[in-house]
């Protein structure tokens, strides 16, 4: 005796057809976020490492942030002060009217003549060995959310 099983797949492939137009939107979306949390790591880092506040808007919102290239390309814009207090070589800085070094020595050290020695404060390494780790997670979260959103309509 033969049994026959008839099967609508009107929804299923409304379903797929959905999926192929929103999986980009969300992989770009998921790109976005992976760019959002690289700058949110690089602050939380900069923070660690011994950077305060003198250092201008390099700990705000507006000083490290995540930015959109083109339709699916983004990065992270950073004031270019950020890259050399992470790279810079061990020197010495003489304490002039004007400089933003002198108030920070007069504040922090009570003087304001002579010089100081300064050095690096390494944190873009960190930030990104930490963005890596959590990049998979972070777009598959995204697509996954999708992919749950067009199964329920």
């Amino acid at each position: 005796m033969a049994v026959i099983v008839k099967v609508e797949s009107e929804a299923a492939t409304d379903m797929v057809r959905g999926l192929s137009v929103t999986i980009p939107k969300a992989t770009a979306r998921g790109t976005f976020n992976l760019a959002r949390r690289s700058a949110k790591n690089l602050r939380e880092s900069a923070k660690a490492a011994g950077i305060r506040p003198w250092r201008g808007k390099l700990l705000s919102k507006a000083g490290i942030r995540a930015d959109k290239i083109s339709k699916f390309v983004y990065h992270v814009k950073m004031p270019y002060y950020g890259s050399y207090l992470d790279s810079m070589r061990t020197h010495y800085v003489a304490l002039r009217r004007g400089r933003l070094i002198t108030q920070w020595a007069f504040k922090k050290l009570g003087r304001t003549t002579g010089g100081v020695i300064v050095s690096a404060h390494p944190f873009i390494q960190t930030a990104f060995l930490k963005t890596v780790r959590s990049a998979k997670r972070i777009v598959e979260k995204e697509l996954n959310r999708t992919i749950r959103r067009k199964g329920r309509r």
